[in-house]
């Protein structure tokens, strides 16, 4: 189990307690707020008032991930969706109608 970060304590304010077990008898704590429901309430409201483009609009905003979800996906399931190599995965996910809060902006990306 060494370097696996195991859930053990989810509080009210969503402050989520893991813990790594290294392996050789010690262990660290990791302590995250998760603001989910924040980011998926945030990205709903662009989505109808902004298409994600910047100034410029030379650069557009997709999708926004709420870190907890991230680290699930990591940790639980074992891929990077930050991972060059994960791309194709992560389009299909943000195309998905079930992840469509994550996205920013309408459109396919697969």
């Amino acid at each position: 189990m060494t370097g696996q970060l195991l859930p053990f304590l989810k509080e009210d304010d969503g402050t989520v307690s893991t813990w790594e077990d290294h392996g050789d008898g010690t262990f660290t704590v990791h302590r995250q707020h998760h603001f989910e429901s924040e980011v998926l309430e945030a990205n709903k409201r662009l989505q109808n008032h902004w298409d994600g483009h910047n100034r410029g609009r030379d650069m557009v905003l997709i999708a926004r991930i709420p870190n907890g979800l991230y680290w699930y996906w990591k940790t639980v399931e074992g891929w990077d969706a930050y991972h060059p190599s994960n791309a194709l995965k992560l389009k299909r996910i943000l195309d998905s109608s079930d992840f469509r809060w994550l996205r920013i902006n309408q459109g396919r990306l697969t």
